[in-house]
């Protein structure tokens, strides 16, 4: 492979990484966010609808 490629390949993988750790920190806040609603919030009882006004 020339240079260049080897390049190429680095900035490719320099973006993936970057794009990893981004999904992770997502995944992160979603989990600790999940673990402070309460269950009834998620799924109420006795109706069909998730959400009532």
């Amino acid at each position: 492979m020339s240079p260049s490629g080897d390049r190429a390949v680095a900035i490719e993988m320099s973006a993936a990484l970057k794009r990893i750790r981004e999904l992770e920190m997502e995944n992160e806040v979603l989990r600790v966010a999940a673990a402070y609603l309460p269950q009834e919030a998620i799924r109420p009882k006795r109706s069909s609808r998730p959400w009532k006004n």
